[in-house]
């Protein structure tokens, strides 16, 4: 997540968490990662280009110098991994449906009665403004009357008439909420509920089991997700290019 922090003289007055957009992750992103290979051997690291421990990401060790900074007390970097197929961001599933209910879908129409500011917590502004009570039964603009849309537990996909919402009709879908509501509300673009690149966090994040003082045992849990996600990314690329 993106965050911003106001400073007022020596304190906080503020900060904002937005989702990261794709835009940002590959801003803050020192290289790709997309090669599954296990990195450690024989109780060390191995220097794979574009895995899961790439150099370039921090020091490997207490010994080595970071390859981006050069420093040996480097905090690490963020690498990015470009998805095969969007996916939806698996913490916002109930945001991503209540703004699909807030735009007509055939002339990108608003169709909440008032998006004026709830007077209640920030958390359930959106859950007030998406209210069936707060939604026009037909589009004030094209009078069509809008489509329905629920999230399906079992398959993880959104459904629109109780039929699968394609994701790439999701993005299209999304690209039409007005910006101007979405500047006055403060909220960050719901686009980017739909991921087409992942974050891969630095090794500070993730450091390694360590034996002693330099003997590696193992990777962390987190990081053996990702090379587990970088497999099955690899898998679904290979099936669309043999189309299956």
């Amino acid at each position: 997540m993106l965050v911003d922090a106001t400073i007022n003289g020596n304190a906080f007055k503020s900060i904002h968490f937005d989702i990261w957009s794709a835009e940002d992750i590959l801003k803050e992103s020192v290289c790709e990662i997309n090669n599954p290979k296990r990195t450690v051997q024989d109780g060390t690291f191995r220097n794979v280009k574009h895995s899961v421990r790439d150099p370039r990401l921090g020091p490997l060790n207490r010994h080595t110098k970071c390859e981006t900074c050069g420093t040996k007390n480097c905090d690490g970097h963020f690498g990015h991994i470009v998805l095969s197929e969007p996916m939806y961001h698996p913490m916002f599933t109930s945001q991503l449906i209540r703004w699909l209910r807030c735009v007509c879908r055939n002339c990108t129409c608003m169709l909440f009665k008032s998006d004026i500011v709830p007077d209640a917590k920030r958390v359930h502004w959106m859950s007030i403004i998406s209210k069936g009570s707060n939604l026009h039964t037909k589009c004030p603009q094209c009078g069509i009357k809008p489509d329905k849309y629920s999230w399906c537990k079992q398959t993880l996909q959104v459904l629109r008439n109780g039929v699968m919402y394609h994701v790439d009709d999701v993005s299209d879908h999304l690209d039409m909420i007005d910006e101007a509501v979405l500047t006055r509300l403060g909220m960050s673009h719901p686009r980017n509920i739909v991921l087409t690149v992942f974050p891969v966090p630095p090794f500070s994040v993730r450091p390694p089991l360590l034996m002693g003082k330099d003997l590696i045992r193992g990777e962390d849990d987190l990081t053996y997700r990702l090379m587990q996600m970088l497999r099955m990314n690899l898998r679904v690329k290979t099936m669309r290019e043999e189309n299956r």
